[in-house]
């Protein structure tokens, strides 16, 4: 009767390394090449991860900065001399006549200017605030989708450098800008910049 060779059997294989543990090793320990070779956590990892935070800080500045730049129930009263005819001050009586109020006493105990005192953003205009905060967050979608492509065909720092620089330009821009139509599309570069900024700086802290 014919015997078959033996084939030797094949060590199995976690992450291109033998699986097998070596005397003494611990049998349940995870064999794991990318970690082996990235080693453990040192100087230059929290240096790494120390530099990142700083740039995360003007992140939380320009997603929150609606709550300081368009309070709510920020105090105003209608300036018309004619009697208003609507608690929240948005019409007066003319002869009969309902009229739009257009102008306004804005309360500025807590905040001195806002957007909403700036540029009228009351009773008719109310809503423009509500886009402001729209206009950001869909701005931070587009910079992680664009930002986050350019990362990963040229590299994670460059992209991070481009996406600081505009942060800092734009957001210079939207505390300067005199027409609230010129600080929506300054708000849009600025959120692009802050989803660059938070995409791209993860990945390098990883």
């Amino acid at each position: 009767m014919e015997t078959l060779p033996l084939i030797p059997k094949t060590r199995p294989e976690v992450n291109g390394k033998n699986a097998v543990k070596e005397k003494g090793q611990n049998e349940h320990e995870e064999v794991d090449a990318v970690q082996e070779a990235m080693g453990a956590l040192g100087k230059w990892q929290i240096l790494i991860c120390l530099a990142i935070s700083l740039v995360k800080f003007p992140v939380a500045w320009h997603q929150l900065a609606i709550v300081f730049m368009a309070p709510l129930n920020q105090g105003y009263n209608c300036t018309s001399p004619l009697r208003t005819l609507t608690k929240d001050q948005c019409l007066v009586d003319l002869n009969g006549t309902r009229l739009p109020c257009d102008k306004w006493n804005f309360e500025r105990t807590i905040f001195p200017e806002t957007i909403i005192s700036q540029w009228s953003l009351v009773c008719g205009r109310s809503h423009y605030a509500n886009i402001l905060q729209s206009i950001l967050m869909f701005g931070i979608l587009l910079g992680n989708i664009t930002f986050g492509s350019l990362a990963d065909r040229f590299g994670r720092k460059i992209p991070l450098m481009i996406s600081v620089l505009l942060q800092l330009a734009s957001g210079i821009g939207c505390a300067i800008v005199p027409w609230f139509p010129a600080l929506l599309i300054l708000k849009l570069l600025s959120a692009m910049a802050t989803g660059g900024t938070m995409v791209t700086s993860y990945v390098i802290c990883k």
